[in-house]
């Protein structure tokens, strides 16, 4: 029975040895849990933090593009307005140098008319003074007649034929 008891006893030292190899085991094992658990809860972390900020970078993408979109619309608008502004601007400048034209020539045609009302009034008339403004009704028609007229617009036509049914 010794030996039996002996045998028993080796068996009962080969598991411990064994259980405690297990229990050293387990608990590397544990330990290894551990921390992949932590290392798989930052990495959950990290993915949840780089997926926010995926979400932040479309959205801002997005917005991005609308505003480059009304940028370019507003591009496109400033050039129009801008090419517009620079035909009226041209066809206003022809209208000025136009008008210039005319005022120059209606001061000249004026200064005349003075100076021949002035040359009239000095010189020594024998008929009435009633007659006066009658000379001063042809001299309007010979000024009206003795500029050219080049404009053929309705607005030129109407004034030229008034100034003519007036006179």
């Amino acid at each position: 029975m010794d030996h039996d008891v002996d045998l028993l006893a080796q068996r009962v030292e080969k598991h411990r040895a064994k259980l405690d190899e297990e229990v050293t085991l387990l608990g590397m094992t544990e330990q290894r849990v551990a921390a992949a658990e932590s290392d798989r809860q930052s990495a959950e972390r990290e993915a949840q933090r780089l997926e926010v900020r995926a979400k932040e970078a479309k959205r801002d993408a997005r917005r991005l593009a609308s505003e480059a979109k009304r940028a370019q619309v507003r591009l496109e608008a400033t050039d129009s307005d801008h090419a517009q502004a620079v035909k009226e601007a041209k066809s206003r400048g022809k209208t000025v140098a136009k008008r210039q034209r005319k005022l120059a020539e209606a001061e000249g045609a004026h200064a005349a008319a003075a100076a021949e009302a002035g040359s009239a009034a000095a010189a020594p008339t024998t008929k009435q003074p009633t007659q006066q403004p009658a000379k001063k009704a042809t001299t309007a028609r010979k000024r009206s007649t003795a500029t050219p007229r080049t404009r053929t617009t309705k607005a030129s036509t109407r004034s030229s034929s008034t100034a003519r049914k007036a006179t």
